[in-house]
């Protein structure tokens, strides 16, 4: 019981015949995790940067929504795509994929999906604490996307690998 971020977040897709499996940790601690015959073992990957001038909690539930799909418009993304060495805008979808169960005023957060031409590229975690606001940015792409906050760029969670918290 009580506020809980995931775990991890898994992306599926499949393109033609074959299938693409992406993970990302968000856990406090280490994981442990089967996945096709071998195991996912990220250390502790939860690693939030502070928010600065983020609004206090509101009160109700539906505002604090409200108010992290607004925080999320101070963030702006774009996608170097291999090949062609291009760069692509990329959009951060207004609906949650995940709202904490059981937020409170002390805590509350949400995911949001970060996508390229509907392909979720990264993930946004805003959460909300009595102490302020916390957000961290998350890759979910072989593609290395860059986070701009308040137009400035952001700490992105690159590491990939069976031993990282990102890992496809």
């Amino acid at each position: 019981k009580g506020v809980q971020r995931p775990a991890a977040v898994l992306s599926l897709a499949t393109v033609d015949v074959r299938r693409f499996f992406e993970f990302h940790s968000f856990s406090e601690n280490p994981l442990n995790f089967p996945v096709l015959g071998a195991y996912w073992q990220p250390d502790a990957a939860w690693e939030p940067l502070e928010l600065p001038d983020a609004p206090a909690p509101a009160e109700t539930e539906q505002r604090r929504l409200s108010q992290l799909k607004l925080l999320t418009e101070r963030f702006k993304s774009k996608v170097r795509v291999i090949p062609g060495d291009r760069i692509d805008e990329m959009r951060i979808l207004p609906t949650p994929i995940y709202r904490y169960p059981d937020s409170t005023k002390e805590k509350d957060g949400a995911v949001f999906v970060i996508s390229r031409d509907g392909d979720p590229e990264a993930l946004l975690v805003i959460e909300t604490t009595a102490k302020g606001c916390q957000y961290m940015a998350a890759r979910l792409s072989g593609h290395v996307p860059t986070i701009l906050l308040d137009g400035k760029p952001t700490e992105l969670n690159y590491p990939m690998g069976p031993s990282q918290p990102y890992f496809y």
